[in-house]
Order: structure tokens, then sequence, then C-alpha cells
């Protein structure tokens, strides 16, 4: 699309077909007047709202003169390696250099310039179309970003260090991205040369796509818009002086109207140093065995309340739908069977005799435990002497009326054998170490039994030791050094004695659900 232009009889001129974008055509022309410009404007919105990207045939005649000025620039750069995704794509092999803003009060002063002023135009054109279509509204772009290949020797040279404690500061690095994620709305990607190529696209897990990679070949003039909230990409040209040119088109940053009584202000102990969640997992009733259906669970409004099965215990012999009986409700939710029952022993280095009496409190302890700091990238070798701090909330447990002393003293009168591994089968102070034991881990251990609120004091208790004392605070006499903890929270129902007493404090709903703020409410429903 850039050559002799000719002047052509109609009679000897038809229509255009281009092939496909993915097949190395392209689904729009660029307009070449204001009248042409609104339709485009309409079908591009179409299309991104249909699939979340477009490409756009661009006519540029000053391709040579923009691949000249892009290559005699001189401030390259490249992002922190922990960020780099989000602005220049996976599997990126290419520097950048960041333009000056694109000043629409005067006539572009060269090629690039010219180029620039090009995706500046192509947000006008789409802003009016934006808010009925995705229901938001263009603020301005971000300046414009030259990209071309970098040589190996040059990665060391222009890499900046990994992230800092002080990158986490209000107004650190990282709130400019966190900022910048937020607001970026579109993205474009203006193909000025290559020698070919391709663009990779990968939709999202929550874009509502087909989870296939678009692939789109690359060629000169090639304009990609896409959603970066509905793909992720690859960038790889061919050739060593490919150019690409870049931008994204963003909304308004978010200013709090401290007149809103929403606005509020933090407590003095958060203004300082401040704790980050990195990983979590959750297990619990109505096949809920990950963050996701946890979250999941919420959403659907879902109760999860089931029948206490006979492998917890004898439910029939303490309920009674009259409610005469120990027990007038016969349902809990709780964690699937063969998910509690079923415990790898020897993969945690554990004797069958001591597992067999571990109560599922403490093989759950593990299994989760283990599998939360395996998400946070640990494994058994890298968490050896590793400071980790951990604090259980564990409301305690039926199952040590199993053990209990005048179970073993008849079991005595009997003659059977008593497994001496009972006491810490069952004992809370164990069920909060065996992890940091079995794993080699060198923090503090920590247990609380606070009834409801044991895992809130526990996750309390751990950011106050990763954070330190208050200025108000004395230095605590157990001042432990430690940057990361682990904060497990425990509830079992596998005993019939607390929902006993809790019957008899009418302290459960005798639907065997919980209302919560109805007036019908008279009682919770137990959980795990």
């Amino acid at each position: 699309f850039s050559g002799t232009l000719l002047q052509i009889p109609l009679d000897h001129v038809r229509p255009y077909a281009p092939p496909a974008a993915e097949e190395g055509g392209f689904d729009l022309p660029w307009p070449v007047n204001d009248v042409d410009g609104e339709g485009f404007a309409v079908e591009l919105a179409r299309l991104l709202q249909q699939r979340g990207w477009c490409v756009v045939q661009m006519f540029n005649a000053q391709k040579d003169e923009a691949v000249n000025e892009a290559l005699e620039l001189v401030d390259w750069r490249l992002p922190k390696r922990e960020l780099e995704v989000q602005y220049l794509g996976y599997d990126n092999t290419t520097k950048y250099a960041e333009l000056d803003p694109d000043d629409t009060s005067r006539e572009p002063q060269d090629a690039l310039a010219a180029c620039d002023r090009a995706l500046t135009i192509l947000g006008d054109l789409l802003a009016p179309h934006l808010e009925d279509r995705f229901g938001f509204t263009l603020w301005g772009r971000h300046a414009g970003q030259v990209r071309v290949p970098t040589k190996k020797s040059e990665e060391q040279f222009l890499r900046p260090g990994s992230l800092t404690d002080a990158d986490y500061e209000a107004g650190g690095k990282l709130y400019g991205h966190l900022e910048f994620l937020e607001r970026r709305r579109l993205q474009a990607l203006y193909a000025i040369s290559n020698d070919g190529g391709m663009l990779h696209l990968y939709p999202g897990a929550d874009s509502g796509l087909e989870p296939r990679t678009v692939q789109i070949p690359l060629s000169e003039g090639k304009l990609i818009v896409l959603m970066p909230d509905r793909f992720s990409y690859s960038y790889l040209p061919s050739g060593d002086q490919s150019v690409l040119l870049q931008t994204w088109f963003l909304t308004q940053a978010a200013v709090p109207d401290l007149s809103d009584r929403r606005v509020v202000e933090l407590p003095a102990q958060q203004h300082k140093e401040r704790v980050a969640v990195t990983t979590l997992h959750v297990r619990g009733g109505g096949n809920m065995h990950t963050a996701g259906e946890c979250w999941n669970m919420w959403a659907a409004g879902t109760d999860c309340a089931k029948t206490v099965p006979t492998l917890r215990f004898d439910i029939d012999a303490y309920y009674t739908a009259d409610g005469n009986g120990m027990l007038y409700t016969n349902h809990f939710s709780g964690i699937d069977e063969e998910i509690l029952q079923a415990f790898d022993h020897n993969w945690f280095g554990i004797g069958l005799k001591e597992a067999e009496v571990m109560t599922p409190e403490q093989t759950q302890v593990l299994e989760v435990g283990y599998i939360t700091l395996a998400s946070a990238g640990f494994n058994r070798r890298s968490l050896r002497n590793e400071p980790i701090g951990v604090y259980l909330g564990d409301a305690g447990t039926d199952f040590k009326c199993v053990f209990s002393g005048p179970t073993q003293l008849s079991q005595i009168v009997a003659g059977k054998e008593i497994n001496l591994e009972q006491y810490k089968g069952w004992q809370i102070s164990v069920t909060a170490s065996r992890l940091s034991y079995l794993m080699g881990m060198r923090g503090p251990c920590t247990s609380f039994d606070t009834a409801c609120s044991s895992s809130l004091v526990a996750m309390g208790q751990a950011a106050r030791s990763l954070v330190g004392a208050l200025d108000d605070q004395g230095t605590p006499s157990a001042n432990v050094a430690i940057s990361r903890a682990l904060v497990m929270g425990l509830c079992l129902d596998d005993g019939p004695s607390t929902f006993i007493g809790y019957c008899a404090a009418q302290m459960l709903a005798t639907a065997g659900r919980s209302f919560t703020f109805d007036e019908s409410a008279n009682g919770f429903l137990r959980g795990e």
C-alpha cells in the first residue's frame, strides 16, 4: 500500500476483498477522509466488542523515513522483568524508546511523528462509540513507544534491577504500574516495518472468548487494535530492522471525592508498612477445593448444606425431627469425605502407626498448608531452614473424644495395645507445628483458639509479627525476624459433642440453614 498513485478508469476497477486477518489480510483499511472515518470507527468498535481485536491496513508513504528516524533514537529501555509482559508481551525480543507526547496543536515534524499522529486520530475516531458499547470513556493516550530488536549484549545494560521494597511503597513503581493496568482500555500496535513474523493473542480466562490462540501474520503497515483486559500477546517480528510503534488509550485516573461518605481515612497504624497476601488456598463444603471455587460459591449464593454423613458419626443416634433429641438439626456444610479421609502419609514421611491416629484436622493442615506454600513458589528443599512463621486459628476437634482417658483405660482393661501416638494425634499445639517440623522451617509456630474469631486473631498476629511494633507500642519480648508467614484457619465438624453443645445453647438454626439479615433467622449452620 505504498507506491505510485495511478488514475484508472472506473470500468477497469473492481472491489477488493482482502483475505482474513489470520490469513495475512486485514479487517479494515485506514480511512482516507472524514466521511470514511465515521463508518470506519463504527465497524472497528463493533469488531472490538465482538472479538476483542481488529487489524487495520495503514497507508504510509513515509515508511522508510520513519524507520530511519526510529533507528536513530538513543534513549532505549527495558522494563523491570516482573512487569515486562504487561508492556511488551510474552517472549519479548525488543527494546523501546518513548516519544514525546503528541502535540496536536501543530503538524507532525517528521515521519515518525506522523505515524504517532495516526494513533491519536485512531483514539479520536473511536472515542464517541466506546461508552455505549463498553461503558467507558477515553481520557487520553499513553506516549508512543517505538520498539526495535534488542541485542543479547544490551540486556545487562538496559534491564533495571528487580522490584525492591521501595517499589511497593505508596507512590512507588508498583503503584504506578497498577494504576496503568486499571486505566488502560485499548492497545494499538502499529507494525511500521518488518520482514514478516507473527503476533499471537492469548484470550484471558475471564474474557468470555473461545480459549484458542489467535495468530496474526505480521506485514508492513498492519495496525492491530486489541483490548488488553481480554488478551495478552506475543510480538514476534522477523528482520533485524523491524520497527513497531505502540500506545495505550486510557480512562481518567481515579480521583477520590473526599466528601463521599464511602471514602474513609485509614487508621494511623495502616499508614506505614503493610503486608501483602501473595497466595491462598481454600477447602470447604460443596466441592470447594480451591480459592476460585470458593469465590464461585459466594458469588452464586450457595449454602453447600447437606446431611451429616454416617462416616462422621451416627447422626440418627442423636437427631430427632421433633427436636426432643440431643440434636434438632442434622445438616452442616462439610468437606467431601474422600478429601477428608484420604492422606498420603508416606509423602510427608509419617509412619502408618502415627498416621492412623492423626485427626483429619492435622492431615488437612499438612495438605492445604503445603499447597499454599507451593503456590508461593516453595518446595520441600527450598522450605528447609526458611524463617516462615506459622499461625493457626484452630477451633478444636471432637476427635479427641475417641482418644480420651476413659477410652484408653477401657482399652487397657480389655488387654488392647495402646497407640502411644494418640496424644499428639489431636493436640492443638502439634497441629500448628507439624508442617514446620516436617518441612524444616525455622519460624515461630503459634495456635489460637478464640472460638469463631480464631483465624482472624491468627491473621492479626501474623501481620503484627511481619510489620513489628507500632510507634506507640513497646518492643515485644519475643521479637522474631520473619519476612513471611503462613496463616491458616481450621474448623472441622468431626464429632457429635460440639453439635450437642450448640443445640443445648439454641445456637444452631432449626431449619438447618443460616438466614442472615432475615427476620426468620434463629441460628447458624455449622460449616468446615
